[in-house]
């Protein structure tokens, strides 16, 4: 098994875990989140992989909870319950974000302003100041999911 490498599983008669270490280097597989949305994905559809195992409940730790946001157009750490375990997994990596990078938001706000053009009125843009208007718009995600946890900047 990779080392950091990012694990999602399942309970049924025990876990089904299905990992991603990006053993062979993809350059869009450097953080957790990243690893995350590859093992998550494929579990969410049960695809075939050699990155999978089946543990019986006594085998596995559970140390937090990751859920996908069709806003987002991705999975994130929803909760950690045990952070330092994780912290000690992914060593001198930083722990990923309870709610989901700002990279992930950064896109989702794309996504969002594209998929809303002709519904969203006009944007006012209260300054230039981009980090302004970029919370002006995790509100607007806010009406739409509202237990999603933006990373507001200001």
């Amino acid at each position: 098994m990779a080392p950091k490498a990012s694990f999602v599983s399942a309970r049924s008669t025990g876990w089904t875990v299905d990992f991603e270490g990006s053993i062979h280097g993809a350059s869009d597989m450097k953080t957790f989140e990243d690893r995350l949305q590859s093992a998550a994905g494929r579990q969410s559809v049960s695809y075939p992989a050699s990155a999978r195992l089946v543990a019986d409940e006594d085998e596995v730790i559970e140390i937090g909870i990751a859920r996908h946001s069709d806003l987002l157009r991705g999975w994130f750490v929803e909760s950690l319950s045990e952070p330092a375990r994780l912290a000690t997994w992914l060593g001198a990596e930083p722990l990923p974000r309870i709610g989901g990078s700002i990279e992930l938001w950064d896109r989702a706000v794309g996504h969002f302003i594209l998929s809303s053009q002709g519904r969203l009125g006009s944007l006012t843009v209260p300054s230039a100041d981009s980090a302004s208007l970029r919370d002006d718009i995790y509100k607007l995600m806010l009406q739409v999911e509202p237990d999603l946890k933006p990373p507001f900047r200001n």
